[in-house]
């Protein structure tokens, strides 16, 4: 079929390019990257050719009529920016030549014999098969009785359709890898009808074998003809009939029960309350539970807001001895309660707390919390060093905000369950509840560790799916290449909703929702070579991440060279809506944010940022343009003084490019903390309290020196990616670390519109109890609620032994403490 093509390609612009003076003879390089799709090939004359390509073609194309003025191409790809065309042509010989003939007869056979061996290549289109759990049982060869019922594989069923029926996600994996090479040549589409799919037989478990080809890839989609929705869950199904009524809360909730055993998921209760510790996502070893495609709520104390549903903590008191401490107050100060029903048994009982800053929430498994002598209440938390990380030696800060959960005294309140892990028994109070447990709720458990897995494949489509619960990942595609998603709803993992890495890859109009942790992270590209990912992660709704791990848990984490995240709407989570991973010192290169709508964040942390990256000179070549960020700040009592922002480079972060970006109702828009060769352009702030912000801190606390933080950055820069030497010295070059190393020198702000400058109104919050009368002075605002309880007057100042009461947006007072 090429060679008849390329000659009949020849032929047509022999004979249908316009009449030149010149003969020439040119050799023709022509590299197509990435290798995928067919491209046109645009002449500036107007003529065109069609590249059918997907690698390098060299070669020479006799009497080829032109000019050298002529020889010159460009290229339209189907709108896809990563495609780049290199191209050669040597004009060897110009002759004389004489009118060429002219006739429509050479492109009337060219495309007439092309439509031929397209047809005879690929006679009958892919192969298709239709997934309909209906017919998960062994079926009859085929129907009827024909001659073809030998060679239909065992268990598929041929439809009237031509679609080979299979009744689970398993079985048409296993058919599509014993289809024969021509068929796997043509294509395979596989169409799931609608429905509730579950099990191991129905997860999407693909590897390499799994791989389609660029012309011919395998596409998973759901029947576009079905209203009922795909849903492909990694979960146990607890039954409706499995429940029983056991009793009432004290505020007279019904509680329901439910034994495991009997289900076959006593397994599953054995891990149902053991966190992730340490500076991770906490999650990722638990089964949760979930209602009609909701996350219910791990018993806890204190509750969320029953209107609001914003998260209530308590506060810790003085440090007793490393991770002892006494238990401290509620947000309004009443001191923790001998009989609060934290107190008593703490079997399988954990703390989730923001131990020393507001940014950073941690799990630590409880060893006892009692009542002292003088009627107050003492924690005492796993000293494992391990576990409980800085508090083993110094204990929690004072006034820091942490609750408790996993025990069955803390049930009481709508949506909240516990898994007794000895008795396999759940316990749950439904979202609304009756005399009996609620008819046709979909209640599940999540099993699978990850849900679906497609990593290691290329050439692979899929579409209109929802992948739902996980106890892990909902979807992992690791190291995939030329593989799209889109049109999917992801929800309800228990840590990553979409992990992505690899090349040329795209997650596209999509939903993630209900993350217990990140919702998206994108790793494609290596910025040592600069050799890009090409990931695009564009057009998705993204949010109600960080579900139960708080901070640092984000949008979309990213890493690596050359991706993209466009056109993204990323809202209502408790931090970050797209953070460089780690996001400490992570590196990434040669990125493009655009587009994206970042709304109603940071709404549990401070000292964050609706983008954040940090302590690197590294990360060159990234582009923030036309993003809208607004309302971005905590609706959660916080204890910590420090802001939050829009677009946050942190500690000395250096080489952005931000512009045409708009910021509004946020307290610092633009915070560059002591970076260089930042550029922030043409930028509109509204209702910011502090637009730009720039400061020295490597002048200051970050002691920036020859031994220090300077170089350390430029350190990296030398000995990881040589940013001398090319690539790096060709693609990103003008890399200042010479010039006041310590300063934030190079900085360009130009051209951007400030208005409204009043900072934003705070959020609706309960404003704080009066002095209690352990600590009758108060001072600074009580009528805004921004005030100090102490023991003494102090002449307006917070003493060590203060309590003190902050509303947001107020800049007075911010925690307990000597700040």
């Amino acid at each position: 079929f090429w060679p008849t093509f390329l000659l009949l390609n020849q032929a047509f612009l022999n004979q249908a390019l316009p009449r030149r003076a010149c003969i020439c003879q040119p050799t023709l390089f022509l590299s197509l990257i990435p290798e995928t799709r067919p491209h046109e090939i645009r002449f500036e004359d107007g003529h065109e050719i069609t590249h059918n390509r997907k690698n390098t073609m060299n070669g020479t194309i006799p009497k080829f009529h032109c000019c050298p003025s002529l020889i010159k191409i460009n290229t339209v790809s189907f709108g896809d920016p990563r495609v780049h065309v290199q191209s050669r042509y040597n004009c060897n010989s110009t002759t004389p030549s004489p009118s060429p003939p002219s006739h429509p007869m050479w492109l009337m056979m060219m495309i007439a014999v092309t439509m031929l061996c397209t047809v005879l290549a690929h006679p009958e289109g892919p192969v298709r098969f239709l997934v309909d759990q209906h017919h998960a049982v062994p079926r009859p060869l085929c129907v009827g009785g024909t001659s073809q019922c030998g060679s239909t594989p065992p268990h598929v069923l041929q439809n009237s359709s031509g679609e080979s029926a299979v009744g689970t996600i398993r079985e048409v994996i296993e058919q599509i890898r014993a289809l024969s090479p021509p068929q796997r040549a043509r294509g395979v589409t596989v169409t799931i009808k609608g429905g509730d799919y579950s099990g191991d037989d129905n997860a999407l478990l693909l590897d390499a074998r799994d791989s389609g080809t660029v012309d011919a890839p395998i596409v998973f989609q759901a029947n576009p003809d079905d209203a009922t929705p795909v849903r492909l869950h990694g979960g146990a199904v607890v039954p409706s009939n499995a429940w029983v009524r056991n009793g009432s809360t004290a505020g007279g909730l019904a509680v329901y029960k439910a034994e495991l055993a009997p289900l076959g998921l006593a397994g599953l209760a054995r891990w149902s309350g053991s966190f992730q510790t340490g500076w991770t996502c906490a999650n990722g070893n638990r089964t949760e539970l979930f209602m009609n495609g909701e996350a219910m709520t791990l018993a806890r104390y204190p509750n969320k807001d029953g209107v609001t549903g914003t998260w209530r903590y308590l506060r810790a008191g003085a440090a007793i001895n490393g991770s002892v401490f006494h238990a401290g107050t509620d947000e309004s100060g009443r001191p923790v309660s001998p009989t609060a029903p934290l107190v008593g048994d703490t079997t399988d009982m954990w703390m989730q707390g923001f131990w020393n800053w507001d940014w950073k929430d941690t799990f630590v498994r409880v060893k006892s919390i009692s009542s002292n002598a003088t009627g107050g209440v003492v924690v005492a938390l796993n000293d494992d060093a391990a576990e409980s990380g800085s508090m083993a030696t110094t204990g929690p800060t004072e006034g820091a905000r942490y609750l408790a959960v996993n025990t069955l005294a803390l049930l009481d309140a709508e949506t909240e369950y516990f898994i007794d892990s000895e008795t396999a028994e759940l316990f749950f109070i439904p979202p609304t509840t009756s005399s009996q447990f609620p008819t046709g709720a979909d209640v599940v458990l999540s099993q699978r560790t990850t849900a679906h897995n497609i990593s290691g494949v290329s050439n692979v489509v899929i579409r209109g799916l929802q992948l739902v619960v996980a106890v892990g990942p909902a979807l992992a595609a690791d190291n995939v290449s030329n593989v799209v998603v889109e049109n999917c709803t992801v929800g309800n993992a228990g840590t990553v909703g979409v992990q992505l890495s690899g090349t040329n890859s795209t997650f596209a109009t999509s939903t993630v929702y209900g993350a217990g942790c990140s919702a998206v992270s994108m790793a494609g590209g290596d910025a040592v070579t600069l050799s890009r990912g090409n990931l695009l992660v564009t057009n998705n709704s993204i949010h109600s991440f960080g579900r139960v791990s708080r901070t640092l848990r984000v949008g979309i984490s990213w890493q690596g060279c050359g991706n993209n995240v466009t056109f993204n709407e990323i809202f209502n989570a408790p931090h970050s809506g797209i953070m460089i991973s780690p996001a400490s010192d992570g590196v990434g290169v040669l990125h493009r944010f655009e587009g994206n709508h970042l709304h109603d964040l940071c709404q549990g942390t401070a000292d964050a940022g609706g983008f954040y990256a940090g302590r690197t000179w590294a990360n060159r070549g990234n582009i923030i343009r036309g993003n809208l960020f607004q309302r971005l700040y905590a609706t959660e009592l916080l204890f910590q003084k420090t802001s939050v922002n829009g677009i946050y480079l942190d500690d000395m972060e250096s080489g952005w490019t931000v512009e045409d970006n708009t910021f509004e109702s946020i307290a610092d828009g633009m915070f560059i903390g002591g970076g260089r060769q930042n550029t922030v352009r043409n930028n509109t702030f509204i209702n910011c309290t502090v637009p730009v912000h720039v400061d020295d801190r490597g002048l200051g606390w970050m002691e920036c020196g020859p031994k220090n933080w300077s170089e350390t950055f430029v350190k990296e820069l030398e000995s990881v990616f040589h940013f001398r030497q090319p690539p790096w010295s060709i693609t990103l070059p003008g890399i200042n670390v010479t010039y006041l190393p310590c300063a934030p020198v190079l900085n360009t702000v130009v051209d951007n519109r400030y208005c409204d400058f009043p900072p934003p109104p705070p959020p609706p919050h309960t404003h704080c109890a009066p002095c209690p009368t352990s600590r009758p002075w108060a001072y600074g605002d009580t009528t805004t609620g921004s005030y100090c309880c102490g023991t003494a007057v102090t002449g307006g100042a917070c003493t060590s032994n203060d309590q003190c009461c902050l509303t947001p947006g107020s800049q007075k007072v911010t925690r307990w403490g000597t700040d």
